[in-house]
């Protein structure tokens, strides 16, 4: 099985290396996690790389980026995302976008992953070496 590829964007560099650090230390089997905390970075990597899942969190964003909103549906809509999941507290009920509330326990954002990504794997994270670690590109 090829192994699948998660972003995770958060403009937060502390919050992306913790929960990348949590990761590495898990693990898990199936697919491999890389950080932004950079937009331009972010839109870089897309230029030449495909990822199955797109962890967008737009919370800080919406202070720091006026045009947020339009960076997101950009993105969601993007070629090489085939899938955009909202990673935040709140999410727009009207919305059709998955959603992964980014507050919780690491270990239950790695069986949101999972269940996306894998669906009916009944072990999430078994102990074997992938050789890739998760990074952090800013």
């Amino acid at each position: 099985m090829a192994k699948k590829n998660v972003a995770v964007y958060d403009c937060s560099d502390t919050y992306i290396k913790r929960f990348l650090k949590y990761v590495n230390g898990q693990k898990p089997e199936g697919f491999s996690v890389i950080g932004f905390s950079e937009m331009d970075a972010l839109k870089q990597y897309l230029e030449n790389n495909r990822v199955d899942i797109l962890l967008f969190s737009l919370e800080e964003q919406f202070i720091k980026d006026p045009d947020a909103e339009e960076v997101c549906a950009g993105l969601s809509g993007h070629p090489s995302v085939r899938e955009f999941v909202y990673f935040g507290e709140r999410r727009n009920s009207k919305s059709n976008v998955k959603h992964i509330n980014k507050y919780q326990a690491a270990g239950k954002i790695l069986l949101a992953l999972t269940e996306i990504l894998l669906p009916g794997r009944e072990e999430a994270f078994p102990v074997e070496e992938s050789g890739r670690k998760a990074e952090l590109i800013s």
